[in-house]
């Protein structure tokens, strides 16, 4: 007698797209969720492109195993996003961090996988509190204003998830 939470809604209206092609394109759609995150994955990276793109197939190959036609490939595809952004952030690469609530805002309408989003940024605030407060001398990293700006990422991200059907249900 309780009401059911549909938290993969958005995901299940993606894959009826797919479902069109049949199973053909549910391949297509797991495909491409997983060429994605791992473009993403061999983005984040360091060093050269033969040692990122080894790094990638030996990845692939090992995920490869839980890649299917079913909803948490965004999870698997987002947080690789996630991963990249919070990297580029660290590595003053770029200022593209502003895009994670509406990430998380696409990711919590699409798997209730979306907590990775949360754990990830959580994890890169306290690594970057950490090395900035043992640092003896300058280090790469995110600053104290920059982990500030992440808490408020965070923060607006909370926000974020709230915009689905249900609300703050």
């Amino acid at each position: 007698g309780q009401p059911w939470l549909n938290h993969s809604w958005a995901a299940q209206v993606v894959m009826a797209v797919f479902w069109k092609a049949g199973f053909a394109g549910l391949a297509v759609y797991t495909a491409l969720l997983a060429t994605g995150g791992m473009i993403f994955v061999f983005l984040t990276c360091r060093g050269s492109t033969y040692l990122r793109a080894f790094a990638v197939v030996l990845g692939a190959a090992t995920a490869a195993v839980f890649w299917s036609a079913r909803p948490q490939m965004f999870s698997f595809f987002f947080s690789a996003v996630a991963v990249w952004l919070l990297w580029g952030e660290v590595r003053r690469t770029s200022r593209r961090i502003w895009v994670y609530p509406v990430m998380m805002a696409v990711w919590a309408n699409l798997h209730a996988g979306f907590s990775i989003g949360f754990i990830l940024l959580g994890l890169f605030i306290a690594g970057e509190a950490l090395g900035n407060l043992f640092a003896r001398g300058p280090r790469e990293g995110v600053t104290w204003r920059g982990v500030g700006r992440l808490v408020l990422i965070g923060l607006v991200s909370l926000a974020a998830i709230l915009i689905n059907p249900r609300g703050a249900d």
